[in-house]
């Protein structure tokens, strides 16, 4: 291969990365199951319609948002991702966490 084909062969590889999130996660994040276990102790009854790990105010937390019963509201749980700790708790009605779907 030539200089530009292993140039674009590895520009490639480093977008795929940055776009699929790969990139710069700590090595020592605890499991989304464990994640999904401690939001599921805060929010008894809850059920978890997504969960992501991502980075948040500088630091990378398990962002899981749940839906419970008797309530179209959404519960959103960040916890810090190496320790499980939670950092935030939010209630947001449906219509904004759809509007927040949208602006992604």
């Amino acid at each position: 291969m030539n200089n530009l084909s292993v140039w674009l062969a590895r520009f490639s590889v480093a977008s795929l990365s940055v776009v699929a999130g790969c990139v710069n996660r700590p090595s020592d994040a605890i499991a989304r199951t464990e994640a999904e276990r401690l939001t599921l102790q805060r929010v008894p009854g809850g059920h978890i319609v997504e969960a992501e790990l991502e980075r948040e105010g500088g630091r990378w937390v398990w962002s899981l948002d749940l839906t419970t019963p008797g309530t179209t509201d959404v519960t959103e749980v960040h916890l810090d991702a190496r320790t499980g700790a939670v950092v935030a708790i939010e209630t947001e009605t449906a219509e904004h966490e759809a509007k927040e779907k949208v602006d992604r």
